[in-house]
């Protein structure tokens, strides 16, 4: 039963290149080339940056003796790799996996089910690993001197690596389905976790030469620190150069860590299988009133709940939002610095004339940020197979409309507002000028919301199998991302080239006032007699 359920699941997994999981059907081969081509072009990327950071750490540490410390710093992050690698799919392969009620209404033991799924936790682990751990290989072999002990002991570590990585991914996958099962609302979580992912990894991202310099220059003192101080590192590090004595120490404490975390999993498994506390308890509820709202009101109820019950929705069309949120918090922190920067002589040395248009610096940023506020360019396509409901309803097509805008107003107005006030602050503009400034950001909201609107009246698709294609893949969302930002582009260089010395900047801030709130209109007109036609048409 073992060998048969390791095949079934590992052939789910190889299914990914080769069936669309949506459909059930057989991938195109030129798509399957395509997921191909794109895994092998990570993992390569990935191997290479592994070179690099061998590279960085082996030229410095094999001159000096300090093979154990360069084994120690590859391999936690190898470690590192397979746990980021494998920690979500082990997740929902382990504790939510879609197949847990079929097999447990099957005449299989349940430590059988935890045993399999466990030993492909293992494999993901290594092939995970594998990207890191072969360029470490491959240039402590190539550059520093080796033993029969050395080459073997090294070999052998991968798998006491994957044994760790594997018993870290199952703790750590543990953890997120307890969390899980006591959660209610999983989106906001998962949302805050993505955004908590993508900040952190162009953080590190934007930090990790300075870092990973700072340990080779002080690679020596971190190595006499460990060997007296950390003695369990430092046998760790001797495991991959050779000592026998420290690899079996390893591979015990890697294997006794494993069993313990197979022992406990064996004995919640059952339970973390079959509990689902976020679901909504069906509840008797006795008689009583029933609250009422207006139309419109329940017209934007209905938007807002299904914005915030996906998590595509709102990680798309509504990451501008966010990230203008928190850019207008860090632009407060940093108002001194920014205003410093726009005041320094190298800037004034590099682009003379900036100060006549540092006031329209504020708005081009505020500008590219609103445009990636995408939220209605979808969302008459979001209604999908389902439209009809709406429209068997006696409801007027512009209160639909109307509803849709509105949520991109409650989404994207404050943070438009916010962002563009702390500009102007950093910027030291003056209130007539602020309030201008703030004003015509409004409007290039309010003009990208209705004009969203109107391309997706004008582009719909309504026959999606899965609503990631309309959030992130539609022509409308598309125009109005990058059409926004050539906007931008368009706009600054017709006042740079041809306008810049005829009117002040602050004019021209009130002239695009004025030009996107008749724009605005214009198209908000277009909705109620021409989009009104083209929705009956749907």
């Amino acid at each position: 039963m073992f060998k048969l359920l390791l095949k079934k699941h590992l052939m789910e997994i190889g299914s990914f290149f080769v069936k669309d999981r949506k459909t059930g059907k057989k991938q195109s081969p030129g798509k399957i080339i395509l997921f191909v081509s794109l895994w092998l072009l990570v993992a390569f990327s990935l191997f290479m940056a592994g070179m690099g950071i061998s590279s960085l750490f082996g030229k410095t540490f094999f001159m000096i003796g300090l093979d154990w410390f360069y084994f120690i710093m590859m391999g936690l992050v190898t470690m590192f790799m397979g746990l980021l690698g494998s920690v979500f799919l082990t997740f929902s392969m382990l504790y939510k996996a879609k197949d847990n009620d079929l097999l447990l209404s099957m005449p299989i033991n349940t430590n059988t089910i935890l045993a399999v799924k466990v030993f492909i936790t293992f494999l993901l682990s290594l092939v995970f690993s594998a990207i890191f751990y072969a360029p470490t290989l491959i240039y402590y072999y190539a550059k520093a001197d080796q033993t029969a002990s050395s080459v073997i002991c090294s070999l052998l570590m991968f798998f006491v690596l994957g044994l760790i990585s594997s018993a870290l991914c199952c703790v750590l996958g543990y953890l997120i389905a307890l969390i899980s099962n006591r959660l209610r609302n999983k989106t906001f979580v998962t949302v805050f976790i993505s955004l908590l992912f993508f900040f952190g990894y162009y953080y590190v991202y934007f930090r990790i030469n300075k870092y990973l310099s700072y340990i080779v220059a002080n690679g020596e003192i971190f190595a006499q620190n460990i060997k007296g101080k950390a003695k369990l590192i430092y046998w760790f590090g001797h495991a991959f150069t050779g000592d026998v004595g420290c690899l079996l120490g390893c591979a015990a404490a890697a294997t006794l860590l494993f069993a313990l975390d197979y022992f406990v999993l064996s004995r919640n498994y059952l339970k973390l299988m079959t509990t689902n506390r976020g679901e909504k308890k069906t509840e008797y509820v006795a008689e009583k009133s029933v609250k009422t709202s207006s139309m419109n009101a329940a017209l934007f109820s209905k938007e807002m709940r299904h914005f915030t019950k996906s998590v595509a929705y709102m990680l798309n069309p509504g990451l501008g939002a966010i990230l203008m949120v928190i850019g207008a918090v860090f632009v407060m922190i940093k108002a001194d610095t920014i205003s410093g920067f726009i005041t320094s002589k190298t800037l004034v040395a590099m682009l003379p004339d900036v100060t006549s248009v540092v006031s329209l610096l504020p708005l081009a940023a505020v500008f590219l940020m609103a445009s990636m506020v995408t939220i209605t360019a979808p969302s008459i396509s979001l209604e999908g197979r389902n439209i009809w409901i709406l429209k068997s309803m006696p409801i007027d097509p512009r209160a639909v409309f109307e509803s849709k805008k509105r949520l991109q107003y409650a989404v994207g107005l404050p943070g438009t507002f916010l962002l563009t006030a702390a500009l102007c602050y950093a910027f030291k503009l003056d209130i007539m000028t602020s309030a201008f400034a703030c004003l015509t950001a409004v409007a290039y909201m309010l003009f990208i919301t209705s004009f969203g609107l109107m391309l997706n009246l004008l582009m719909p698709n309504l026959e999606w199998k899965d609503e990631t294609v309309p959030i992130k893949q539609s022509l409308p969302v598309m125009i109005i991302m990058f059409g926004g930002w050539a906007v931008v582009a368009g706009l600054g260089a017709l006042y740079w080239f041809l306008l810049k010395e005829h009117i002040a900047a602050e004019t021209y801030i009130k002239l695009l006032m004025w030009f996107f709130i008749i724009a605005t209109a214009v198209t908000n007109i277009w909705i109620d007699k021409k989009g009104v036609k083209h929705w009956n048409e749907l």
